[in-house]
This record gives structure tokens, C-alpha cells and sequence, in this order.
């Protein structure tokens, strides 16, 4: 009440209340700063610029140029390693007495498929200037393989001699893609080494949680086989049931040959699959067993094995493979009477819901191979 009093007294004498006083007061001292302020910057004592790096020196600013070609940079290491297999399967073609040109367009088929997804992004690198010199190589590269591939695949009934120099071709032109991708890998630890570390991690279906349930990515008529492994993605790695999960592939009717369950080649499981094979007409894919309806996901890393013998020296190999024969992986041996592994690791550039595990038998001499402990994994982020 006295508050009130004495306001409505300095009113009437003309005088200012505390309010106001005190309000002018606090616009004075702030105009006081502010000239205060500007006389300080304007005599040199303002504080000092934080000193930035060059960008040319600056580890982020080597990312910020690579990191947006990641993606591509991991594909076109994916689409070079099925070319450095293609390369291998043409080199094994083109050691053999008698090749056929048939075998070199199935192989140029299967280039052409890998090189489409190739010159877009190697354009891409090639208009960076932290990758214009490897990125202007591959489109080099890929160009002329295109062009050699599409030249195998015009010859339609050409001689096999014209289809062995269309062979040549290709395995002349992708000597280099190991050095190629050697670049193309520094680059990426050059761009990771800046970053900080993601934790790894892997996705698992939730269908491979369980040994009891069909492996992650495939479906089958029959029961699964269990496995240890819950990333196994073949149903029956094992041949623990014969043909129940896997398909025996006779490529032509001069291709005779049958399966049936044998012992077991090692320690593991209690059968192994055993191909009788009376006669073949010696192509690369002259007599298989797959195992299809396996579904891949895009950037994961697969390992592929099978454990394999034969009674009598011939060349076999292992593929995965999608729907249209799209190669994302192969290994190719010769084989005998003692047991061995084939194997490879791949990638696989896109989602893929229908790929092929194949076990292919070459060689025209009859005799008898025995196939156990295969496996088709995802392999976890190091």
C-alpha cells in the first residue's frame, strides 16, 4: 500500500517512478558497452580468429571428396571381382586342347551382365578429381571389354579360333583390375581412417536363429538340415539327404549321369553324395548339382565351399549364380582321387531373392566324384 502511495505522490509532483528510473538506467549502461565494445575491436584487442587447416591437408576433407563415391567405389570392387573370376574361367577355357565357342559365350554372357553395372559409376568417379585418373581407367577398361564381349557373342557360328581370340582378348584386358582395385580399396581405408569406426554388424535373418528352422534366405519342399552355423544358407550342406534339397543337371543328353548317397568324405555328418557319370560331353557345365532359391542381400560378403574328390582327374568348380546365370562368384580346380576344398568369397551388389549354388563336373572321362560339406555363409563385418 505505501508502494502504491508513493507512486501515485512523485505522478502528481511531476517526478519518475523506481520502475522507470531504473529501466533508463540499464539502456544507458548498455549503450556505455556497446561504444565500449566497438572502440575495443576497433583498437586491435578483439579475440583472435580460430585458425582453420587447409582443406588440401584436412583428413575430413579427403572424406568429404571420397565418402559420396563410397557406394560406388564398393560396387565397382564387387563388379571387378566377378570379372577376375570370369577372366580365370576363360583362362581355364583357353588352356584346354579343344575349346569350344559355345563355352566362350556362356562366359561372355555372363561379362556382359557384370560390365552393364559398370560405366555409370566409373563415369562418376572419373568426373572427381580425387578419382578422375582410376575412374577414367575402368571406363577405358570397361569399354573395351564391352566391345570384345559383344564382338564373341555376334559371332554366333563363327570358328572356335575366332571365339579363342575373343577370349584372349578379355583375359589380356583384365590383367590389370588387382592393380586397379588395390586403388580403389586405399581409397576407401584412406576415407574410413578419418571417420569414426561403426560398430560391425551383420544382419541375420530372423529365420537363421534357430538350427531347426530353414536356413536364413531359402525355402524347400522337404525338412532342413540342421546346422551349426546359423548364417548356413543351404538347406542340405551336408548331402545328408541326397537330392531331396539338391538337383542333379544334365546340360545336354550327352551328359549320363546318376547320384546316390556315399559315406561321408570327412568327419562331418554320416553321407556324402556320390555322381556316377558314364558319359559327358566335357563342357565346363557338363553335369551339376545346385541348389537354388537362396536369397542374397545387397553388400553382404558370402563365403562358398564344397568338399570334393573324383576317381579319375578332371576340372570342376563352384558358382553362385542368380536367375539369368548373373556370375557373383566362382572357383575353379582341377580335381582327383585325393579330397579337396573349393572355395571363394564375393559380394553381392544388388538383392538377390533367387541365386544359385552350383557344383559343376567337367571333363568327358567317366568315372565317379564325390561332393560332401558344402556351405554358402554370410560372412561377418571385421
Amino acid at each position: 500500500m505505501t508502494a502504491k502511495v508513493g507512486r501515485r505522490a512523485a505522478r502528481r509532483g511531476g517526478g519518475r517512478s523506481p520502475e522507470v528510473v531504473a529501466t533508463i538506467l540499464t539502456i544507458v549502461a548498455y549503450g556505455i558497452l556497446l561504444v565500449l565494445g566497438s572502440s575495443l575491436r576497433a583498437g586491435g584487442l578483439q579475440p583472435a580468429p580460430t585458425e582453420a587447416s587447409p582443406a588440401s591437408s584436412s583428413p575430413l576433407a579427403s572424406r568429404a571428396t571420397v565418402d559420396p563415391l563410397r557406394g560406388d567405389i564398393e560396387a565397382l570392387l564387387q563388379i571387378d571381382e566377378r570379372l577376375i573370376a570370369a577372366r580365370k574361367e576363360l583362362r581355364t577355357l583357353l588352356a584346354q586342347k579343344t575349346l569350344r565357342g559355345s563355352d566362350v559365350a556362356f562366359a561372355m554372357r555372363r561379362i556382359n551382365s557384370a560390365l552393364a553395372l559398370g560405366p555409370e559409376r566409373a563415369a562418376r568417379l572419373s568426373n572427381d578429381p580425387s578419382t578422375r585418373e582410376v575412374g577414367s581407367q575402368l571406363e577405358v577398361l570397361y569399354a573395351s571389354a564391352s566391345t570384345s564381349a559383344a564382338h564373341a557373342l555376334d559371332l554366333a557360328f563363327g570358328s572356335d579360333e575366332a571365339y579363342r581370340q575373343a577370349a584372349q582378348e578379355i583375359v589380356d584386358l583384365f590383367v590389370d583390375l588387382p592393380a586397379i582395385d588395390v586403388i580403389l580399396r586405399g581409397l576407401l581405408e584412406g576415407a574410413a581412417s578419418a571417420a569414426p569406426s561403426p560398430s560391425a554388424s551383420v544382419a541375420i535373418a530372423p529365420s537363421a536363429a534357430t538350427s531347426s528352422s530353414p536356413r536364413a534366405g531359402a525355402s524347400g519342399s522337404g525338412a532342413p538340415v540342421s546346422s551349426a552355423n546359423p548364417l548356413e544358407l543351404l538347406r542340405d550342406p551336408g548331402f545328408e539327404l541326397a537330392l531331396e534339397q539338391w538337383a542333379l543337371v544334365l546340360a545336354s543328353p550327352a551328359d549320363q549321369a546318376t547320384a546316390t548317397a556315399d559315406r561321408p568324405l570327412g568327419d562331418t555328418g554320416t553321407a556324402s553324395l556320390r555322381l556316377d557319370i558314364a558319359a559327358s560331353d566335357g563342357s565346363p557345365a557338363a553335369i551339376a548339382v545346385k541348389e537354388d532359391r537362396i536369397v542374397l542381400q545387397a553388400g553382404i560378403k558370402y563365403a562358398a565351399r564344397v568338399t570334393i574328390r573324383s576317381s579319375v582327374a578332371r576340372p570342376a568348380q563352384i558358382r553362385l549364380v542368380g536367375p539369368n546365370e548373373e556370375l557373383y562368384g566362382i572357383e575353379v580346380a582341377q580335381i582327383g582321387p585325393e579330397a579337396s576344398e573349393l572355395s571363394f568369397e564375393t559380394y553381392a551388389l544388388l538383392d538377390e531373392p533367387d541365386a544359385t549354388f552350383r557344383i559343376d563336373i567337367a571333363g568327358a572321362q567317366a568315372g565317379q566324384v564325390w561332393l560332401d560339406d558344402a556351405s554358402l555363409t554370410q560372412v561377418p563385418a571385421s
